[in-house]
């Protein structure tokens, strides 16, 4: 969490950390921030932010400070350097006087996009999730530990959400896009992101808006 620069009421509308920010600091509301924080518009800016003054408190960019905990400073780097968001999020990042990062990114592994969508943490968030990113999954039925090819063809899971989706009679993988029967559906099938939303997992890292058509379809 970090004040947006030249912020404001306008420019600060919308930033879940901005409307209640003791939350962000206090440690038995993790789990609240987390999820404001894995929504927001400006969690790379808000990483590098975190990295430039050297935090050591609270919940920036989604992952939790105690101290100088180098793991969380790698997950940090990884959020501050994923490729730019979209066209339509550099607008809304311009908005909020945050303007998008204009250095080219060097190429990342597909393994390194996805930890840094998913800002090591849990994609998955069905009942009694641990948040934590212990373990990444593949997509592809039958292939459960993957070496992706592409940021579009795993996700990150927990210990008890992982259990459940290697059980196939307690969720349903292939209706929620968490599984696919073939690599070539990987860019077209929408996946239930976080119990949230419908989101096409991209190449390269990012989470695009399902189409509506193909989200009824998942749905119904």
């Amino acid at each position: 969490m970090s004040r947006v620069p030249g912020s404001g009421p306008r420019a600060s509308a919308g930033l879940p950390c901005h409307a209640d920010p003791d939350r962000w600091f206090n440690r038995d509301d993790r789990s609240v921030a987390l999820r404001g924080c894995l929504a927001c518009p400006v969690r790379g800016w808000c990483a590098r932010e975190a990295l430039r003054t050297k935090a050591s408190w609270g919940m920036w960019a989604g992952i939790w400070l105690d101290g100088e905990d180098r793991v969380a400073i790698d997950y940090l780097t990884s959020v501050a350097t994923a490729p730019p968001p979209p066209v339509a999020l550099h607008q809304q990042v311009g908005t909020l006087n945050c303007p998008a990062p204009q250095q080219p990114y060097a190429p990342a592994a597909p393994s390194a996009l996805i930890r840094a969508r998913a800002s090591g943490h849990c994609e998955i968030m069905l009942d009694g999730c641990c948040y934590t990113g212990d373990v990444l999954l593949s997509r592809t039925t039958g292939d459960p530990d993957p070496d992706p090819s592409t940021a579009a063809h795993g996700f990150l899971a927990c210990t008890p959400c992982r259990s459940r989706l290697d059980q196939p009679a307690r969720i349903a993988t292939l209706e929620l896009g968490y599984r696919v029967h073939s690599p070539a559906d990987m860019y077209s099938t929408p996946f239930y992101w976080r119990q949230t939303r419908w989101a096409i997992l991209d190449p390269g890292g990012q989470l695009q808006t399902a189409p509506h058509a193909a989200r009824q379809a998942r749905a119904s």
